[in-house]
């Protein structure tokens, strides 16, 4: 099975959610948002991955756990 996810940089991301470029870049450094290289400088995001670090964004901002967090704890099943 292959995905099929759409591809961001860290600046679309960044222009995505309203947060700088440094912000996404220093996620990505701290393994919270999970990032491919495409070379030293160059970061690339799976539209999967950006879902999850938003997921884990508004988590932190409001301390309400997602659904899929929920389901991921075994609090909740998806359908």
């Amino acid at each position: 099975f292959v995905s099929m996810d759409r591809i961001f940089s860290p600046g679309e991301v960044a222009q995505r959610y309203a947060v700088s470029t440094k912000t996404v870049l220093l996620a990505i450094r701290r393994r919270e948002l999970s990032a491919f290289q495409v070379n030293a400088r160059v970061f690339r995001i799976s539209e999967t991955q950006v879902a999850r670090w938003a997921d884990l964004m508004l988590a932190r901002a409001t301390g309400v756990k997602s659904e899929t967090q929920k389901a991921q704890l075994g609090t909740i099943r998806l359908k």
